[in-house]
């Protein structure tokens, strides 16, 4: 295991010596540049030049983490620039303007959130009053919540923004490899949670 770990770290390091000696397009955020050089790279090819390596799984997870970096600086962009908590405010707002209502642990639960972090942005959206509780006749115990007028309107005053950053991460994408992505981070996403 120690020598996996040693190889797989040496590797990192190749790459890392690789990524430095191409100054080209280097800000100061060298971790979201190491992940897109990363991704750019042909050698970093899972399925082809590491493969009988065994270490298929560090590769997607490294590129996952990447993926990770490159796409948080984007959106906190787009939500420095909108009322916007974090992205998670809008993603509960689009999945209760699909539904009449849900239990919160539903809301939860759909989003892939630990329970308090979830909680606390349902908080916040009732504080603005993009969310109503209501009382949930099935259930006494808990309670549904549901978009409200407001919460629509914010939805639709920023849904084409985000909905932009969403299709920017796949534009390169033939449908074809859009539906295989979908499928296997589908995979990936059931296999963690």
């Amino acid at each position: 295991m120690e020598n996996e770990q040693v190889l797989v770290i040496e590797q990192l390091i190749g790459f890392y010596r690789g990524f430095l000696e191409n100054k080209d397009n280097h800000t100061d955020d060298w971790k979201t540049d190491f992940g897109r050089w990363l991704i750019d790279q042909k050698s970093v090819n899972t399925a082809g030049a590491h493969s009988g390596m065994g270490k298929e799984d560090t590769f997607i997870g490294m590129m996952l983490i990447a993926l990770s970096n490159l796409t948080r600086n984007r959106i906190n962009k787009l939500i420095n620039d909108s009322p916007f908590s974090t992205i998670m405010d809008y993603q509960f707002l689009m999945v209760l303007d699909q539904h009449e209502s849900l239990k919160k642990s539903e809301l939860i639960t759909v989003n892939y959130m630990e329970m308090s972090s979830g909680i606390e942005v349902i908080k916040r959206l009732i504080k603005h009053n993009w969310v109503i509780e209501e009382v949930n006749e099935n259930d006494k115990r808990s309670k549904l919540v549901a978009i409200s007028a407001e919460g629509k309107g914010i939805l639709n005053q920023y849904g084409g923004k985000v909905n932009n950053l969403y299709s920017s991460f796949s534009s390169g994408l033939s449908s074809e490899q859009k539906e295989n992505a979908l499928h296997y981070l589908e995979m990936l996403t059931n296999n963690n949670s």
